[in-house]
């Protein structure tokens, strides 16, 4: 029974974090644009959740736990296929870059030590499964936002089933959801900005990668270290909403 309550709390605390940044995001950057169009976010959200739900999978199925942070092909692999063809359609060969990407890093990692690969496969593989479904949208633009919250639900939902505490919630409210938010919209903006299609696929997805891995990094090591990034996030944030870049793109 109390197994029950936590986990309905749990769900309880996830949605309400989910639908206070879904109303943010949806008044403050797309303030203005039609009903019928902010309705197509939400499939943005099921995307999102979608990442997660495959993530959960590998965690909690035993065959296939063996994969996490040991293989870093086969998860982008995957996410290209479930992205066809409507990710080909819109960006034709540069939706194999996060592939090429990945090969990279499994090459370069073996010679790593585990505690670098642990610290980076996580949002290594976050960022791609949610970088091929943005770009699979007719949207991304305005989509981006809505897949990171999607995933940060169920990634809160997970950590609220083991601690329900204030400070947890406090913490992954206002510090954790938001930078998925954060994290992706500096990609974008730069995956945006590019001109040469090889180099904003590789340079925003290797922006998101990063500064995700910056953030767990500092979450162990620094609280000096996190607070500046969730400042330079908002503050980001602050910036986008005022110069309205992704506007050029819906």
């Amino acid at each position: 029974m109390q197994q029950a309550l936590q986990t309905f709390f749990a769900f309880l605390a996830a949605g309400f974090g989910l639908f206070l940044w879904v109303y943010i995001v949806s008044y403050m950057m797309y303030q203005g644009v039609k009903k019928d169009f902010i309705e197509k976010t939400r499939m943005g959200i099921l995307r999102g959740m979608a990442v997660a739900v495959f993530f959960l999978l590998f965690q909690y199925i035993p065959w296939l736990g063996q994969f996490i942070q040991r293989d870093w092909v086969l998860f982008p692999a995957i996410f290209f296929m479930i992205s066809l063809p409507f990710s080909w359609q819109r960006l034709h060969s540069t939706t194999l870059w996060p592939i090429v990407l990945s090969l990279l890093a499994w090459f370069l990692l073996s010679f790593a030590s585990d505690s670098l690969t642990r610290l980076l496969w996580p949002p290594f593989h976050e960022e791609i499964g949610k970088w091929y479904q943005s770009v699979t949208m007719s949207y991304p633009a305005i989509l981006s936002p809505f897949v990171s919250l999607g995933f940060a639900f169920l990634e809160n939902f997970r950590y609220y089933s083991v601690d329900l505490s204030l400070s947890q919630m406090l913490g992954r409210t206002l510090f954790s959801l938001p930078l998925h938010i954060f994290v992706w919209l500096l990609g974008l903006w730069i995956f945006l900005s590019v001109r040469n299609r090889i180099l904003w696929a590789l340079l925003g997805l290797m922006a998101a990668i990063l500064f995700h891995t910056l953030y767990n990094w500092s979450l162990g090591f620094s609280l000096v270290v996190t607070l500046f990034l969730i400042i330079m996030g908002y503050m980001f944030y602050g910036w986008s909403i005022e110069n309205g870049w992704w506007k050029k793109h819906i």
